[in-house]
């Protein structure tokens, strides 16, 4: 089976890579006893706004999440970090089904699990190392997992918040990435089904590698193929 070239996935989803301490919860408390949200304690400096994005990330609560976000970069990044964690979640899922099914260990190497230590921010590991402020403006830096170069992540102060300003998101990009996930749980029912290792790593080579092609490859406006094929 090929290896799948986490590095270079990771490369084009980089909207979610800027760059591992919890955020201390504030004191109020909703009327069902949770935490309530407090976008001024939450988003006090650029690094309480990098600490709470990760955490309200790993707890799932992509609407608090959102406020940390400057308004016009909200839905792009949401939806890349959804779609991040369908693949992630897929992966796993069909770990276990071929594992359960084969009784062999699954190398790592084979799947998509790297893509939880790869999402800069938003990333399972993370280590803070320092910020850096220049006026309205500032840089987070940070190390995802044990990985370098180190992340950099900007954000702006805007009112009295310090929101994170993810790069612009490839057009489409967050669709090709659910994509990659359906095709992964594709797979994992082929093997519920009775797929043999045979067929279970045939279909990984014809249906989920084919899907990384969209994400790796940068997208070539139609007009522009057209061009090229009319250049004798």
């Amino acid at each position: 089976m090929l290896r799948i070239n986490i590095p270079l996935i990771m490369a084009l989803l980089a909207i979610s890579t800027g760059c591992n301490p919890q955020a201390t919860p504030g004191d109020e408390r909703s009327a069902d006893g949770a935490a309530a949200f407090d976008i001024n304690k939450a988003a006090a400096s650029p690094t309480a706004t990098a600490k709470n994005l990760r955490k309200l990330y790993l707890d799932g609560n992509y609407a608090d999440l959102a406020q940390l976000i400057i308004p016009d970069r909200r839905i792009d990044t949401l939806e890349l970090l959804r779609a991040i964690d369908e693949v992630v979640k897929a992966d796993a899922d069909l770990r276990i089904t071929a594992e359960t099914k084969y009784l062999v260990p699954i190398p790592s190497e084979w799947g998509f699990s790297a893509l939880a230590d790869a999402a800069g921010l938003f990333s399972r590991r993370l280590t803070i190392i320092n910020e850096r402020q220049s006026g309205d403006e500032a840089i987070v830096v940070a190390q995802q997992g044990g990985s370098v170069p180190l992340v950099r992540a900007r954000f702006e102060l805007r009112g009295r918040n310090w929101l994170y300003v993810p790069e612009p998101a490839p057009p489409n990009i967050a669709n090709r990435v659910f994509g990659l996930a359906a095709a992964i749980r594709e797979v994992a029912e082929m093997v519920e089904q009775g797929a043999d290792y045979e067929q279970y790593t045939r279909a990984v080579g014809l249906r989920i590698l084919p899907q990384l092609r969209p994400i790796v490859v940068p997208q070539v406006p139609e007009d522009s193929v057209a061009a090229i094929d009319e250049v004798p």
